[in-house]
């Protein structure tokens, strides 16, 4: 679950103060697509995803599953001190449903969890995603998104998404591009260890 962008304010991952990275990108619906209940996990996007800015900042998510249906999501968004790193961390449960050929994966920020009518109310970035080897990309759908006006159930949200997942309006147009982290080698593991304690 990083390409610095700027868009609307809807489109960022709940309230967590991230300037960088997915945080920023992908879009909040305002109901899930899927059931967390009856999804799968993909083991394909478990592992540790990285994106660095050229000043060696970045953001890092650390996937791993829950369970055999969802996932628990730590996003750090860092910054690289000499040769240390500092950052702040967001905790999200996530999600895959498959549509036709393409996989979504949907996240919901901790707090949500707890209390669902919090300060924002509950919202679901959700984005299309593509592993291959160690890269993975995301493309987050676009909250500007016409047919998306008044969508506030699952079963709205599911089938806009069906009837539309060929439609390129239905994205943004900037491609969030991640590297898998080895854990067991340098300089990976020196990302992982500084953040994850």
């Amino acid at each position: 679950m990083q390409i610095k962008s700027r868009i609307s304010a809807s489109t960022r991952f709940a309230t967590f103060s991230v300037i960088t990275g997915i945080l920023m990108l992908c879009s909040c619906l305002k109901a899930p697509l899927g059931n967390p209940a009856t999804s799968k996990v993909d083991p394909d996007i478990v592992g540790y995803w990285n994106q660095t800015e050229s000043d060696g900042s970045g953001t890092l998510y650390a996937v791993a599953p829950f369970d055999e249906k969802a996932y628990i999501v730590q996003a750090y968004n860092y910054k690289k001190n000499g040769d240390e790193y500092t950052g702040k961390s967001s905790c999200w449960k996530a999600w895959v449903t498959p549509i036709k050929s393409s996989k979504f994966i949907t996240m919901e920020q901790n707090w949500a969890l707890i209390n669902p009518k919090g300060p924002e109310g509950s919202v679901y970035p959700t984005a299309k995603y593509v592993v291959a080897a160690d890269s993975l990309e995301v493309t987050p759908l676009k909250p500007e998104y016409s047919k998306f006006t008044g969508a506030d159930t699952s079963e709205k949200i599911t089938r806009i998404i069906q009837d539309n997942v060929a439609d390129p309006e239905m994205f943004v147009t900037e491609v969030m591009k991640f590297r898998r982290l080895n854990p067991d080698a340098e300089p990976d593991s020196i990302l992982i260890r500084s953040l994850i304690n």
